[in-house]
This record gives structure tokens, sequence and C-alpha cells, in this order.
């Protein structure tokens, strides 16, 4: 069997000591697989991204005073090639509908990649962007951020112990990275920037990190971010981008009192 992150295995065998002791629950089958990091980046596997879909490229936040957007999507490569210009055209299509003007002549993007180097193809993708932005650095950069989710869901976690497993849970890091996408929004720049948040298919990892956003920064409740999640995918997203949300939630409504988080279903 191959080595696996420490901590995060000892953190997992610790959890499920502690739930079993306290509330005589046991994970389901579909926990227990994945504990792990290579566990948890591999249950993406068959999030395929294809080609680039444009239809799945929306606009998340513009900040007027900074002139920079937050956009969301799908992998931005067609043929393993870069789709630069297919990605600022519907970015351009996409502010004209909900701004009523088109993106600036000049922009670099910050391409926030929330892929893993663990799974073959997420790799061979990853390395085909930074190649990309390394041959063309005016155009912006990529800032690799893997998102892992969760394989256990808080009403599976004693109540006990919620509030402190909020704080140090999973590999995610949300608070730091939805931080960070704020600051870049809000960060004056000598050209406008473009942040570009995205996994392989745009759905699951992507409607983790968008909806943490929307919590954190929009004023949205748990169901109001969680149900955009679902239909921008047209579906539910992954049970462990699902659960790393609800964690997520938890805690902005447990720990910070933020008070808009509403119900945790």
């Amino acid at each position: 069997m191959p080595m696996h992150t420490p901590m995060l295995f000892t953190l997992f065998l610790a959890f499920s000591i502690i739930i079993n002791a306290q509330s005589h629950q046991v994970f389901s089958t579909e926990e227990e697989i994945l504990l792990s990091t290579e566990g948890l980046a591999t249950s993406y596997q068959n999030e395929t991204g294809g080609s680039f879909k444009p239809e799945r490229v929306h606009l998340v936040a513009y900040n007027e005073q900074t002139g920079n957007y937050l956009f969301r999507g799908n992998m931005p490569l067609n043929s393993e090639t870069f789709a630069y210009d297919e990605l600022l055209g519907i970015m351009n299509v996409r502010s004209q509908e909900e701004l009523g003007a088109l993106l600036p002549e000049s922009v670099k993007i910050i391409d926030v990649s929330l892929v893993n180097s663990i799974e073959k193809s997420e790799k061979r993708h990853l390395e085909k962007e930074r190649s990309f932005f390394a041959q063309n650095p005016e155009l912006g950069e990529v800032i690799n951020r893997p998102i892992y989710g969760i394989p256990i869901s808080v009403k599976h976690t004693h109540r006990k112990w919620r509030k402190h497993f909020s704080k140090k849970w999973g590999k995610d890091k949300l608070e730091s990275l939805i931080n960070n996408l704020s600051t870049w929004l809000n960060k004056n720049q000598d050209i406008p920037v473009i942040i570009y948040v995205h996994c392989e298919a745009g759905f699951d990892r992507t409607g983790e990190v968008i909806a943490a956003y929307q919590l954190r920064f929009q004023g949205k409740s748990y169901h109001e971010a969680y149900q955009n999640a679902v239909e921008v995918a047209g579906r539910n997203i992954s049970s462990f981008s699902k659960h790393g949300l609800q964690w997520y939630a938890y805690y902005l409504r447990e720990v910070t009192r933020l008070p808009t988080i509403g119900d945790i279903q």
C-alpha cells in the first residue's frame, strides 16, 4: 500500500475513534474508501474536463473600484493547449450580459487551478497551464491550490467535537483560499485582473470554493450557495465537495458567528 500523508491519515484515524466512542456511529462505505490525500485526490479522477466548455464560465464578482473580476469555469484546455482566446471571448460575453460592458483591452489572468498533481491526467493538465504562462508571463500566472473535499459530513460528527474540528479539518484550507480571492479582487493593480477559478469539470471542487466565497463575502446562506452550485452543475456536487462546504459553513456560523449562514443540510 503506498504511503500517504501521515498527518492527514492520523487525523482521520483519530477522528474515527472519537466518532465511534462518542456516538457509536460508523463511516459509510464511501467515507471509508478515502482516508488519505491520494485517495481524496483520485476521487475526482472521473471528473474529466474533456475540452474547454464556454457555457460553464460564469461571472461571480466584479469590483468597480479596482476593475477586477472573479470568474468560475472548467479546465481551459483544448487539445492540450491553453484556450486563452476562447476563455477571454466568453468572459467578454458574460461581462456584457451581466455588467453591460466588455472587458478592458488589457487584462491579466490569475489562473487559480484546483487540480492536484497526484492524479496523472490532472498533473499533465496543470503542467500545460504552467507552460502557457511561463511562455507568456505578461498574460498572467497560475496559482495551484488543490482541493480535495472532506469524506465525512458534519452530521456524522458528534456535536461535542464539531466546533473543534471545523477549525482544523481537511486539506482544503478554504478560509485561506477564500481570503486570497477577496484580496486579489479588491487590490488595485496597474492592469485589471481576472481571477479564474476552475477544476477539471468546473462543477464539484469549483462549486465548493465558489460557494464558500459566496458564504463569506456575498452574504449568501448555506442553502443559497449550495443551490447555486447545484444549478451551475446541473446536479448535486460530489459528496466530498459538499462535505467540505458544510464544514466551512459550520466554521463560519459557529466559530466566526457569521449570522447569514442559516441551516446546514
